[in-house]
């Protein structure tokens, strides 16, 4: 009878060991687990903030590469007034991948556009805040708006307008 007390009691012991030790261990690994969730989370959101810059910056410098065409287009605009037809325009619109360029003459009246539109002003037409682009008659060099939706066409475009100097001295746009 001792021997089997002393058996059952080593038993037991052994027993309590084996269940403290998985039990330490599993504690050991959800402890893991859970700072590497904390650091893989950590690093998701690092991720993305990284992504979020670098489409920014995507963006910004496109907008600033439409702004030197467009600047590029209204200079030679300037320089060779032959170049105002709707043909060019459409050959620019085509190089570039824009849907369309207008001018605009120092009232800010359409003068000129690739696509058959026609009775556009700066106050209308071009999205929300249109009348903005009144700046661009003032000298001021560009304006780029964000993506928005037209009352009068529906359209969903992002605008880009440069100032269009003009041989009397005043200033159109180019949008």
């Amino acid at each position: 009878l001792r021997v089997i007390m002393i058996s059952a009691a080593a038993t037991g012991v052994i027993a309590v060991f084996a269940v403290a030790s998985i039990l330490q261990g599993l504690g050991q690994i959800y402890v893991e687990t859970k700072y590497g969730q904390d650091t893989l989370a950590m690093f998701i959101r690092q991720m993305d903030q990284s992504v979020t810059a670098v489409d920014e910056e995507d963006a910004r410098q496109q907008e600033e590469w439409y702004v030197y065409h467009g600047q590029s287009m209204a200079s030679l605009l300037n320089v060779h007034e032959g170049f105002a037809t709707r043909e060019t325009l459409q050959r620019w619109c085509d190089i570039l991948n824009i849907d369309f360029v207008m001018l605009f003459d120092a009232n800010g009246n359409e003068t000129l556009c690739n696509r058959d539109y026609s009775g556009f002003t700066l106050n209308k037409g071009l999205g929300n805040n249109s009348s903005d682009f009144h700046r661009l008659l003032l000298g001021i060099p560009s304006i780029v708006h964000e993506a928005s939706t037209d009352a009068t066409t529906g359209l969903e475009r992002q605008i880009i307008g440069v100032t269009l100097p003009m041989a009397d001295g005043a200033h159109g746009a180019l949008i």
